[in-house]
């Protein structure tokens, strides 16, 4: 049937054949943020489809840490504190994301304790271990964007030093290495610094997205070097003292990354600064990435 042959119906049944104008009813549904941007802007500088298909939206803002802690007490009981912490850290506090942090670091807890055959497992392994998959499944992500780009032999060793941090990432599955610290080092501080071997610039399209993955690198390695020592207990009540060394802190520089790096690198150098962690930069870049172990 040609669409120029269907009737044409009155504005008021239009809604009864997509399904709408059911009498006494809402439709709720889920929408991307940028939708939700673009329906408060109230038509400037024009209307769209979305100002015109919504009758209001409702902004579900992010939790805070004892929101995350409830959340996590209803889905997961057994799941400790500190474990609750690193998820709501790594999710900025977003419910969807929270839970799904939550439900891994209880998979992993579960695969390591079959293999060993052993109910206990130290934080510093299950938190190390979650982070550094979370970076590697990230990173691989920003090397598929960048591999779309146009690359030449006298840039190419930007790819090159994303591949061999990745290398340290998967290595390092059971447990950080002091050549897997030095590594994220360099990634987080390079930024858009150019590295070792590579004497030209990225591509112009690929200096943001480099800018976003070395602030993000700058996020994991805070988060392991908060969690991986021994001490986190102790450390963790030092810091608390400062704004900057609570955890819901921790979890704003998560979502301002999504913002701008360049706006979220301050917060993340507050919070080391809290911890006692040296703020990273490009001027106290490492000589290199070392080699991978395999």
């Amino acid at each position: 049937m040609n669409i120029c042959d269907l009737p044409v119906l009155p504005a008021r049944h239009i809604g009864d054949v997509i399904g709408l104008g059911v009498p006494q009813m809402h439709y709720l549904i889920s929408v991307a943020e940028d939708v939700g941007a673009a329906f408060v802007r109230r038509g400037l500088p024009d209307r769209d489809a979305t100002d015109s298909s919504l009758d209001d939206i409702l902004h579900v803002q992010p939790g805070d840490v004892t929101q995350s802690l409830a959340i996590m007490a209803r889905r997961a009981s057994d799941l400790p504190e500190p474990y609750v912490l690193l998820a709501h850290a790594l999710s900025g506090g977003v419910p969807r994301d929270l839970i799904r942090y939550g439900r891994r670091t209880l998979e992993m807890h579960e695969e390591i304790s079959s293999a060993r055959q052993a109910p206990a497992v130290e934080l510093t392994e299950i938190s190390g271990r979650l982070i550094v998959e979370e970076l590697y499944d990230t990173l691989a992500g920003f090397r598929t964007l960048l591999s779309k780009l146009h690359w030449t032999h006298e840039n190419a060793a930007w790819l090159s030093t994303y591949r061999v941090v990745m290398d340290h990432l998967r290595h390092a599955r059971a447990g950080t290495t002091s050549e897997l610290m030095e590594a994220l080092e360099y990634l987080a501080a390079s930024g858009a610094v150019p590295p070792t071997g590579s004497p030209t610039e990225p591509p112009e399209a690929a200096r943001q997205l480099i800018t976003e993955a070395s602030a993000y690198t700058y996020y994991a390695l805070t988060l392991l070097q908060i969690f991986q020592p021994d001490d986190f207990e102790d450390r963790r009540r030092t810091a608390s003292a400062a704004p900057a060394g609570q955890f819901q802190f921790l979890a704003e520089a998560r979502l301002e990354l999504a913002v701008s790096p360049h706006s979220a690198r301050p917060l993340i150098d507050a919070a080391r600064g809290a911890w006692h962690l040296r703020a990273l930069s490009g001027t106290l870049l490492p000589v290199r990435v070392p080699p991978a172990r395999t």
